[in-house]
């Protein structure tokens, strides 16, 4: 059997038995979706998952009740008056301009939001995944792509978070950093939702000289905040920096639990083997550094863009303090499409280097569950793949 034909029937047989264990995994969530119903006398389905953010936010929103949803104390003792006393903890974690996005929920039951967000969001999703790839890697199948990042979807749907959401944001504005930046500079703006999530975005198009996308996404970024503190009010700005993040900092440090599993990086993993937080930090801090000038020194290296795309998505994960498995949507299309590439070269070990990475937030949780929070190990193995290309396997892009 040719090299090539091997290491792509290797790296199928991979991402197709993940996506047969991807549905063992999930199978009771995709149960749940059958029978979504909100708080009864017997109990309630996804009521409890982070969705019910969104949809009480927008209600509250919605009702002028700021100082509510930007108060902890405030925020849960409502959901606890919704839900009941047993309702486990839920916390409102999202600047003041998250709104914009959600206010229309406010509007549907439940039920409805719930499908109406999951679905538009994920066509989001597929429709920038599919110009992400006819813009980097029109030669590669979609097909394939879509089997590797079925575990993301599925945990998705578990979760109910705005994943779909900040992916199709990362993938719109990596596709139109060039040919269109101010859609690009639009999209870049509307990460800032999760600011963790374009960590190293500036980075990038500062070494590019890309000037127009930058100042786009200023202009967008400075337009939203704006927007929001006319709506919404300065309070909440001033909230959300003196109650909301200090609760966020003080659960990064202080908490432990499931959420730790989902972390991809170093914080998160010695975190989960019980190491102290601050020594954690601590690491993480160096890792970060010298993930940055890494990927630096990379993006000086290589001129293909896809190559650079998924220096920028895995080193983001690998160097942000604060990141979960469900903002990992636009790094699994990437590294799916990288690993597809070098498959098709004959290049096994970073095809599944590669590959691996693009499954791995699919079965984080359940990693971390086993006692084997690897993802930052997994990460490092594909972000070495891509720094170790040799300069024949390199081909010429744009920067």
């Amino acid at each position: 059997m040719p090299v090539a034909a091997s290491a792509e029937r290797r790296l199928k047989l991979l991402w197709t038995l993940f996506a047969l264990c991807s549905l063992l995994i999930y199978l009771p969530a995709l149960i749940m979706w059958l029978r979504i119903r909100v708080a009864t006398g017997s109990g309630w389905l996804f009521a409890d998952r982070d969705f019910i953010n969104y949809w009480v936010g927008a209600q509250l929103a919605r009702a002028g009740d700021l100082p509510t949803l930007f108060s902890y104390e405030a925020y849960y003792g409502h959901l606890q008056s919704l839900f009941g006393q047993g309702y486990p903890i839920h916390s409102w974690s999202y600047p003041p301009h998250y709104l914009f996005f959600i206010w229309p929920l406010s509007f549907l039951s439940f039920e409805t939001a719930l499908v109406a967000f999951e679905t538009v969001t994920f066509a989001l999703f597929v429709w920038s995944a599919r110009r992400f790839q006819l813009r980097f890697s029109p030669e590669l199948s979609p097909a394939w792509m879509a089997i590797a990042v079925f575990g993301f979807t599925l945990m998705m749907l578990a979760t109910t978070q705005n994943g779909f959401l900040t992916a199709a944001a990362a993938l719109l504005a990596l596709s139109c950093m060039r040919e269109r930046p101010l859609l690009a500079g639009l999209a870049i703006a509307c990460l800032t939702i999760k600011p963790q999530t374009g960590l190293l975005l500036p980075v990038l198009l500062a070494m590019d000289r890309n000037w127009r996308a930058i100042g786009w996404s200023a202009l967008f970024t400075v337009v939203l905040i704006g927007a929001s503190a006319a709506v919404f009010g300065v309070g909440a700005w001033r909230d959300y920096f003196t109650d909301i993040v200090p609760y966020q900092q003080r659960v990064m440090f202080e908490w432990n639990g499931s959420f730790l599993l989902l972390m991809p990086n170093v914080f998160g993993s010695m975190r989960a083997l019980k190491f102290l937080p601050e020594f954690a930090l601590q690491v993480q801090t160096l890792v970060s550094a010298a993930v940055l000038v890494w990927c630096i020194v990379m993006w000086r290296r290589l001129t293909d863009p896809l190559d650079r795309a998924g220096v920028l998505l895995i080193g983001t994960f690998l160097g942000s303090p604060y990141s979960f498995a469900y903002d990992m949507g636009a790094m699994c299309v990437a590294a799916a499409l990288l690993a597809l590439r070098r498959a098709r070269a004959g290049d096994t070990a970073r095809a599944l280097a590669l590959g691996t990475a693009a499954i791995v937030p699919g079965v984080m949780l359940e990693l971390g569950k086993s006692g084997l929070p690897v993802t930052p190990l997994v990460l490092l193995g594909a972000l070495y793949a891509l720094s170790t290309l040799p300069r024949a396997a390199l081909t010429p892009g744009e920067h």
